[in-house]
C-alpha cells in the first residue's frame, strides 16, 4: 500500500475547507437575499403626519439693527448666593463614615428617590464619593434608613449627578 504525500493531503483538506465556505456563503446569501426581497415587498407604514415639502419661495435677508446700550452705573451688584448642588439617590444603598466600601463604614441606609445635597466630593481608587446630606426622604424602603439631615458618604454609582459643582474634599 502506497503512502499518500503530505502535500496531497493538505491539498484534500483545503478543498474541504473551501467547498464549505462556498456551502456556508451560498447560504448566507439566501437569507440576505430573502430578507431584502421581504422587505422590499412589505407595505409601507403609514406617518402619523403629512409630509409637507416646502416650496423654492425666497427667504428674505436678515435686518440688523444697533440698539445703543448704556453704560452700567456703579449701583450695588447684586450678590449671588451660592446654593448647595442637589441630586437625589437612584438606589437602595448605604450611608457611609468613609469613602469606601467596608463593613465598619456603614451607617444608615439611603433609599432610592430621597433628595440629598452634595457637600463634597473625593476621588478614591478612580471612583467618585460624595459627602451628602439627605434633605426630603422618599418611601421607606428599609428600618435602617437614615434620618433627614443624615450626612455621609456615597458612591457616585448609586447618586444622580449633582446640579452644579462640588467642592473637593480635604484629604
Amino acid at each position: 500500500m502506497r503512502k499518500k504525500s503530505r502535500g496531497s493531503v493538505r491539498l484534500i483538506e483545503l478543498a474541504i475547507f473551501g467547498g464549505l465556505m462556498l456551502a456556508v456563503a451560498i447560504a448566507l446569501s439566501l437569507v440576505v437575499g430573502l430578507t431584502s426581497i421581504a422587505a422590499f415587498f412589505s407595505p409601507a407604514v403609514p406617518t402619523s403626519q403629512p409630509v409637507v415639502l416646502a416650496g423654492s419661495l425666497p427667504t428674505p435677508a436678515p435686518t440688523v439693527t444697533r440698539t445703543p446700550v448704556a453704560a452700567p452705573t456703579p449701583a450695588a451688584t447684586p450678590v449671588v448666593a451660592s446654593s448647595t448642588p442637589t441630586g437625589q439617590v437612584l438606589l437602595t444603598s448605604y450611608l457611609r463614615t468613609d469613602p469606601r466600601v467596608a463593613d465598619d463604614t456603614r451607617q444608615a441606609i439611603l433609599c432610592p428617590s430621597d433628595s440629598i445635597e452634595y457637600t463634597a466630593q473625593r476621588t478614591v481608587e478612580d471612583l467618585v464619593w460624595y459627602r451628602v446630606r439627605l434633605v426630603q426622604p422618599a418611601a421607606d424602603c428599609n428600618a435602617s434608613r437614615a434620618a433627614t439631615g443624615a450626612e455621609g458618604w456615597a458612591s457616585s454609582n448609586v447618586l444622580s449627578p449633582p446640579s452644579g459643582p462640588v467642592a473637593a474634599a480635604l484629604p
